[in-house]
């Protein structure tokens, strides 16, 4: 290790972390009063009757068994069962539960980084940073998205010990790092970059890279790396299986490629200037070549002056690999779902842009007697900044409706928010609104069958059975593996006295149901 760092006061540390955690919890804690969201909660926990019987030797078979969701995370399903061991569907518990496996995170990142550096203070301002930047209340305030905070909180468990194994490397040492790396493999596998992150932190703090050693330091990961092959592998397979994937027909290679050179540059963008923040964003309808273009020479630019400024300022150029390495498992290349970006996938990148820019500036401001001076004042303006910012934001996440009107507002052609604004007006009995919302998601996406399917399901409650059985017929037509059409227009069918069809519809519905991962 670098013999320069001076050994932090342990004092001083835990005087830090006690202002930290008290921030953290002042700017998230209306979480406590919201319940829980219809997108993604029924699947992980109101909704799962393994959750929902707590823990159970049934209950934790599914954890280790399950690749619901299309992903293989045992610990994220247990850490969820054991909140409702403890406290039932009580929705306030769980968010607690989020908000308090996120400010654990924050501290450790705290320790872990004082203890690399020697520097407490800049160490407590990147951690302030992760806990308190608006881009991390989706993170926290999302119960489905305990894989995050659960997975960050190993990764920063990982990060300190190798700050341990690195002062005095011993195999039980190192046994530590990849417990707590294998415990985030099986809470999200987006820690697969960590080895990589490693690496780094050899080069800056930990001074303990060098040409000569650079083998000896890669050849003590390999199991780490094979670790992060084996589920990489695993997680794909995983997705691929639950029809996650999307194939080159529907999103060309050179599309992704775009939208992950765009989205990298606006994950910055949002970090400088956190507005506008949804929980979908939907792909752009166009993609223009000088956007593209210009996110590219913004990148290289970037990379080109962070590895310049190696030797005299390693942290740029560790920062920016540590973004950019963290990006790659969700940054779109392999896609994943529906979503262009989305504010949980910077949960870790961000941090190496926080660690870039603190000790960047601390330098840079230390340069004069003024900067000096005004370093602390920026600081805590900064992080007072941030911590209004995410109170705000956490309110955006109080319920359904608030959520997806917040998303229509500041994003374009969110077909998704249109259709999931509409499912929460039907129970209010506010049909033609719904409508509106579902003819507008079809509108932007034609062929989107749940949209088409809901909108089914109004024209019942309204008692246009036609319209519905077309409707119905279209999104069968359009999606043909879209099992909840095929079922819900067997039951009209059969109820307007199709029994024939109904029974085709039926058996194509539960042949389709069966092909699915559990």
């Amino acid at each position: 290790m670098d013999a320069t760092r001076t050994q932090v006061a342990p004092a001083r540390v835990g005087a830090l972390a006690l202002g930290l955690a008290a921030a953290i919890v002042l700017a998230y804690w209306p979480v406590h009063t919201f319940g829980f969201l219809h997108y993604d909660d029924p699947l992980h926990v109101t909704e799962n009757p393994f959750v929902q019987q707590g823990l159970t030797p049934q209950s934790v078979a599914f954890a280790f068994t399950s690749l619901r969701g299309g992903n293989w995370y045992p610990l994220t399903w247990l850490s969820h069962m054991l909140d409702v061991s403890v406290a039932g569907l009580d929705p306030g518990w769980h968010h607690v539960s989020n908000l308090a496996l996120h400010v654990a995170s924050a501290l450790v990142l705290l320790a872990a980084l004082a203890r690399m550096t020697g520097a407490p203070g800049r160490s407590a301002l990147v951690a302030a940073l992760f806990a308190l930047h608006p881009l991390h209340v989706e993170s926290v305030a999302w119960i489905s998205e305990r894989k995050d905070v659960l997975s960050g909180l190993f990764w920063m468990l990982g990060l300190y010990a190798y700050a341990l194994y690195a002062e005095r490397p011993s195999g039980v040492r190192f046994a530590a790092v990849a417990l707590a790396f294998a415990c985030g493999l099986a809470s999200k596998a987006m820690v697969v970059s960590f080895p990589i992150v490693l690496v780094l932190i050899d080069w800056w703090p930990l001074g303990r890279f060098s040409r000569e050693r650079a083998a000896t330091l890669v050849r003590e990961k390999l199991p780490l790396f094979a670790g992060s092959l084996l589920f990489a592998g695993l997680t794909f397979l995983a997705q691929l299986r639950a029809g996650a994937v999307a194939s080159a027909g529907t999103l060309p290679l050179q599309v992704r490629v775009a939208q992950a050179l765009l989205a990298s540059v606006a994950y910055l963008g949002k970090a400088i200037w956190p507005a506008g923040l949804a929980i979908f964003y939907p792909y752009p309808s166009v993609i223009s070549l000088w956007e593209v273009a210009s996110a590219a020479a913004l990148l290289l630019a970037l990379t080109t002056l962070a590895l310049r400024a190696r030797e005299t300022r390693p942290y740029l150029a560790v920062g920016w690999l540590w973004y950019l390495v963290t990006l790659v498992p969700v940054i779109g290349l392999v896609q994943v779902g529906l979503q262009a970006m989305a504010d949980r996938y910077t949960y870790l990148p961000l941090v190496g842009i926080f660690l870039a820019a603190v000790f960047g500036a601390h330098d840079g401001l230390g340069a004069s007697a003024l900067g000096r001076r005004a370093r602390a004042p920026l600081a805590l303006a900064m992080v007072v900044a941030c911590a209004v910012l995410t109170r705000m934001q956490v309110g955006v996440w109080r319920d359904d409706v608030t959520l997806y009107e917040h998303a229509l507002a500041v994003t374009h052609d969110n077909f998704l928010a249109h259709n999931n604004l509409a499912m929460e007006l039907v129970p209010q009995r506010r049909y033609a609104e719904a409508r509106e919302h579902l003819h507008e998601a079809l509108r932007i996406q034609p062929a989107y069958p749940d949209a088409r399917n809901n909108l089914a399901g109004v024209l019942l409650q309204e008692g246009r059975t036609q319209e519905a059985i077309d409707e119905l017929r279209a999104a069968v037509a359009s999606t043909p593996g879209y099992a909840p059409a095929h079922r819900n227009l067997a039951a009209v069918l059969q109820q307007t006295g199709h029994g024939d069809e109904a029974a085709a519809q039926l058996r194509e519905a539960e042949r389709l149901e069966a092909a699915s991962p559990p």
